[in-house]
């Protein structure tokens, strides 16, 4: 039964494991681009017209700014780069806001949008502006389309609220063979300087020990615990950084079951005690601030003939399933939508 023991205490063990300490560094804001075109459908807009709306778009993001789905984006810069296509494929860095704008045959104008968070498109809107209000003041009357448009859009993503999904696990193959893992997810809200923190919810699981002689099962009340994590985001490589990434354990007592040389043997005992182990110092963790990035760190194993490995996944995608928000200060997320493609 101590083998048995020594098995069960290398779940606590398996998402640390020492390497090169990482360097913390300064957190960083998202940067935000708006570019802004005029169709050729509308040759007459001049110079004035353009910064009036260009001013206008600024102002809005910077106000949304104030809010914390888009606290940690910094203002946005204005840019008249012509584009090629604007499908799948393109993937602009932070937050990207397209704004076309131009006229119908029948003299209505048009304002089209777009935002791209962190490299894929999450939501698009089209505003009219009636011919009518064009005879008045054009400049405004298009303005304030392309803002209330801009406002709308805002509101259905959240580029400072990214979710990650963490993995970690062991399998054993050196006398027997067993597989253990914990797992959670939260979405992350950054905060005005790109920073975040908090603690995520994890659940441990792991399969029968396949003996020699025989099998076992173990089963522990309560397998859930919590690991406090904290980090930033940073523009140098466009990555959220962790800096802290601490497993509080799983304690109290677990039943073992085993059937051994056709024997049938149950025994209950206290799970071992172990110090709170932190993982972000001990690796370089940290993953690309984009659509279904993907890392995966190979650990060193806990024991002899183990394998261990660490998978962090990070979307911007709402699939219904709820998860646990981690926030700056205890601050909620408010104001965030569901995406609209």
């Amino acid at each position: 039964m101590g083998r048995i023991l020594r098995v069960l205490s290398s779940v606590a063990a398996m998402a640390i494991l020492a390497n090169t300490i990482a360097q913390p560094a300064a957190a960083d804001q998202i940067g935000s681009t708006i570019n802004f075109r005029v169709s050729d459908t509308f040759p007459d807009l001049t110079y004035n017209e353009i910064t009036k709306i260009q001013r206008g778009l600024k102002s809005a993001v910077d106000f949304n700014r104030k809010k914390t789905p888009w606290i940690c984006v910094s203002s946005p810069t204005l840019s008249d780069e012509v584009l090629g296509d604007l499908g799948e494929q393109f993937r602009p860095t932070g937050a990207f806001i397209y704004v076309a704008i131009g006229r119908h045959p029948d003299g209505d104008a048009f304002v089209m949008e777009m935002i791209w968070v962190a490299g894929k498109r999450t939501a698009t809107q089209t505003g009219v502006i009636s011919k009518t209000l064009l005879e008045g003041d054009r400049a405004t009357a298009l303005r304030d389309e392309a803002v209330h448009t801009l406002e709308q859009l805002m509101e259905q993503v959240t580029p400072c609220a990214p979710k990650v999904k963490v993995k970690a696990k062991t399998k054993l193959t050196q006398d027997l063979i067993w597989t253990g893992s914990w797992e959670g997810e939260a979405r992350l809200a950054l905060g005005e300087s790109g920073d975040f923190a908090g603690t995520l919810p994890v659940t441990y699981s792991w399969t029968p020990i396949i003996l020699p002689d025989g099998v076992c099962t173990a089963t522990i009340p309560n397998p859930r615990s919590l690991m406090d994590i904290a980090g930033h985001f940073e523009a140098g490589d466009k990555s959220l950084k962790f800096t802290r990434m601490q497993l509080h354990g799983i304690s109290g007592n677990t039943t073992v079951s085993c059937t051994l040389d056709g024997q049938a043997i149950t025994r209950t005992m206290a799970l071992p005690i172990f110090a709170p182990m932190e993982a972000a110092t001990q690796y370089d963790v940290r993953i690309p601030l984009q659509q279904d990035a993907r890392i995966i760190i190979a650990l060193r194993p806990p024991a002899p003939g183990a394998v261990s490995d660490f998978t962090m996944d990070l979307t911007y995608e709402e699939d219904g399933t709820p998860v646990a928000l981690v926030s700056v200060g205890g601050a909620p997320l408010q104001a965030a939508h569901r995406s609209r493609r």
